[in-house]
């Protein structure tokens, strides 16, 4: 399923509580479709996308 989103309310946390509970923030990448906001402080924030949604979004939005 490709799924975009733009203006979507975002799902963030810090890296301590990702790190505590890593499988089951990347299982809900996978499950909701959508980015995980990862907060680092003192460090730039990542995030963190599924594979299926990189794709979709090289689909939709070729050679940026």
């Amino acid at each position: 399923m490709c799924i975009l989103h733009e203006n979507d309310s975002e799902k963030s946390t810090n890296y301590s509580e990702l790190r505590n509970n890593l499988e089951s923030y990347l299982n809900g990448v996978i499950n909701d479709s959508k980015p995980l906001i990862v907060h680092r402080l003192g460090n730039e924030n990542v995030v963190i996308i599924s594979l299926e949604e990189i794709f979709c979004y090289d689909r939709y939005y070729p050679q940026r």
